[in-house]
């Protein structure tokens, strides 16, 4: 399920690290089960590792399953408290050793830095603790997404943006199944003095419910969603379904009639929210899906009757196909319609930027500064091309980065004689990198030579000269 999950094609079709990230973080799932089934210190620390490498793909995202992997060593590893406890402590500072150690390498380099993206002071840590973590989740970044809905408690739910078509489908049916494999483990096995395996299975299912709640918690109220953020938690809701399936069916082969009445409940829920999704597009196969509840249904009440064993296994597989059916014809539009979740830079014309290119290189030689720039993002071309540095006077979401008396200092001593701004109207009140107090300036004070390099007449941004 997590293969044709339609938010995992969409992401793995992107040029963002997501995929990349839920990968270590399976990893990390996977080190710590084994973990738990030897009581390995060694395996735990592993876990640790691949963690630290989820951080330092894709930073807090890769933390969220950090709890649900510690309740699971925590409460079924076959050891001491004690060493369960100085276990976990271990493998928590592995942690944070591997996910710190490209920033404190980065931090204690000699020499220039790179200015981090969203950072308002250079840091590398405050871009990854205040702009990539608290200002998405607390709204002090501006909210939205590129499949992004309102927040609240129905937010994944809803069909704005089709993160109810990319996620919520299945999200449904992984909360139906899972229930209904609670309710029959419950009743096969009670929940006391269970042997180490059921022990161990009984502590896995819970992580996995501690990482879906986490998840659905964070993403529902996130002030700042992007359908790749989703990656976090879209391993817990593929071995939820996979779990769940297979538990039922188990208890079907063991027991009969009694669990296959469950088991189409849940097999009609999951047909359900098939269809229920499908009202939300018209290119949803509604009578397809409908048609494949009422096959579910019909199976359910003609072995209900006979308790016939061998049918667990067709109750088993119609209900997988019922969940499965969906994702699979949304991932087949995603790839269909060349779809993904790629944000991009808002780059120059290639003309342009060869041509402000061969202007400033001849003109800036022993400068400090080829240029400054009030959005230095759409300059990524030009800095890979000339291999320069540029003063930018934003960050991300046009925060200013420069006072006016720094820039103006810089001006007056000859480490910057260019700047390129947009050409924006300032009026009424409105925002942006054109619109702080050095843009104004540079446009008030500069000298226009934007038809002297080259650069289109109808271009929004402006090559501006600055005398001493």
């Amino acid at each position: 399920s997590l293969a044709v999950l339609p938010v995992s094609v969409l992401t793995s079709r992107s040029d963002t690290m997501d995929s990349l990230m839920m990968f270590f973080v399976v990893a990390a799932l996977w080190l710590t089960v084994r973990a738990t089934q030897s009581g390995s210190r060694r395996s735990l620390m592993l876990a640790g590792v691949a963690l630290g490498l989820a951080f330092n793909v894709k930073l807090l995202e890769g933390l969220l399953a950090v709890p649900a992997l510690a309740l699971l060593y925590a409460a079924a590893a076959p050891l001491s408290r004690r060493r369960r406890a100085l276990d976990i402590a271990l493998g928590g500072a592995a942690l944070v050793v591997v996910s710190l150690s490209w920033a404190a390498a980065v931090t204690l380099a000699p020499g220039r830095h790179p200015f981090p993206i969203g950072s308002v002071n250079g840091s590398v840590l405050d871009a990854m603790f205040n702009f990539n973590a608290l200002s998405r989740v607390s709204g002090s970044l501006a909210a939205g997404g590129t499949y992004s809905a309102p927040p609240g408690p129905l937010r994944l739910l809803s069909g704005v943006g089709s993160i109810g078509h990319l996620f919520g489908a299945m999200l449904v049916a992984a909360l139906g199944l899972g229930a209904a494999a609670v309710v029959v483990e419950w009743r096969r096995r009670g929940l006391a003095d269970l042997p180490p395996r059921n022990r161990i299975a009984l502590a896995f299912a819970l992580a996995v419910l501690v990482w879906l709640a986490a998840g659905v918690a964070l993403l529902s109220y996130v002030s700042v969603l992007h359908a790749r953020y989703l990656e976090m938690v879209t391993p817990a809701v593929a071995i939820a379904i996979g779990c769940a399936l297979a538990s039922l069916v188990a208890a079907l082969r063991a027991e009969g009639r009694a669990r296959l009445a469950v088991l189409g409940l849940a097999a009609a829920l999951s047909g359900v929210c098939w269809y229920t999704s499908s009202l939300a597009s018209a290119s949803a196969p509604r009578a397809a899906a409908f048609a494949a509840a009422a096959v579910i249904a019909a199976t359910v009440g003609v072995f209900v009757r006979r308790g016939a064993r061998p049918v667990a296994v067709l109750a088993g597989v119609l209900a997988l196909a019922s969940c499965l059916s969906f994702p699979v014809h949304v991932s087949e539009a995603v790839v269909r319609g060349v779809r993904s979740d790629s944000v991009g830079l808002p780059v120059q014309p290639r003309a342009v930027e060869t041509a402000i290119s061969q202007y400033l290189q001849p003109r800036t030689v022993g400068l400090r500064y080829e240029l400054a720039v009030d959005d230095p993002l759409g300059l990524a071309p030009l800095l890979i091309h000339d291999a320069r540095a540029v003063l930018p006077l934003t960050a991300w979401a046009a925060k200013p980065l420069l006072s006016l008396a720094r820039l103006q200092r810089e001006v007056r001593s000859g480490a910057v004689r260019y700047a390129l701004v947009g050409n924006y109207s300032c009026a009424h009140g409105r925002l942006g990198a054109a619109c702080i107090p050095t843009s104004l300036w540079i446009r008030s004070h500069g000298i226009d030579l934007s038809a002297q390099a080259g650069i289109p007449r109808g271009l929004r941004r402006k090559l501006y000269y600055l005398p001493g």
